[in-house]
């Protein structure tokens, strides 16, 4: 948490605000065994305007050693769909989806791979959702996206300190900005953001690393 959340997430919350000039809200949790949601609907603007908030509850949260991606990933896309679909009638609505995990899941009760998979299949067809998931170099994040609907060219492998951590959020931030932009349909990374994002255990790049 302190090494993602302190540095890489704290400063991709400020950067949006840059980005986008209205309408910003804010869904957040961790998914630690159990699903614990922290922001839903929450004003983005006012968590900027006070980031040592924004990251204290993260590191409030203990660590259990188990993972409930599924559950989790299920969980926010309702939220922000219902959300999302209230809003709909005055605003022109996008989703942002970032799921950053460190293992697979291992303790979801409510959701399985392939109904993830599905789901996120869904939104990803019926437009306006931008869909990426961030994992550590001890997991095949590419082969996780694939198998559960963020598809493989939006997976990024990311390393453990802040200077990768804090590219890869940054790389998050390129790829929302050329969708945006029409550069590209969806969500995905260049070589070099790969790189940047995981430097590889003896500090070279690797433009993508999985495990088997």
């Amino acid at each position: 948490y302190a090494t993602v959340i302190e540095s890489a997430l704290e400063r991709f919350v400020l950067r949006q605000t840059s980005l986008v000039p209205h309408g910003l809200r804010f869904y957040g949790g961790t998914f630690s065994e159990t699903l614990t949601v922290l922001h839903r609907d929450a004003d983005l603007r006012a968590l900027a305007a006070a980031p040592a908030a924004l990251r204290d509850c993260y590191c409030a949260v203990p660590l259990r050693g188990c993972t409930a991606l599924h559950d989790a990933v299920a969980q926010f896309v309702q939220h922000m769909a219902n959300d999302a679909a209230a809003a709909a009638a005055c605003n022109t609505v996008e989703c942002v989806l970032c799921i950053v995990t460190d293992g697979a899941d291992n303790s979801s009760t409510r959701c399985d791979a392939d109904g993830m998979r599905r789901l996120l299949d869904a939104k990803r067809a019926g437009g306006g959702w931008r869909i990426f998931m961030l994992g550590t170099d001890d997991i095949d994040v590419r082969g996780m996206a694939e198998q559960r609907g963020v598809g493989r060219a939006a997976a990024l492998t990311i390393g453990r300190t802040p200077t990768e951590t804090d590219a890869a959020f940054d790389s998050v931030c390129a790829g929302l900005q050329r969708v945006r932009l029409g550069q590209d349909a969806e969500p995905t990374f260049t070589a070099d953001e790969r790189d940047h994002a995981y430097r590889g255990p003896g500090g070279g790049s690797a433009t993508e690393t999985t495990t088997t």
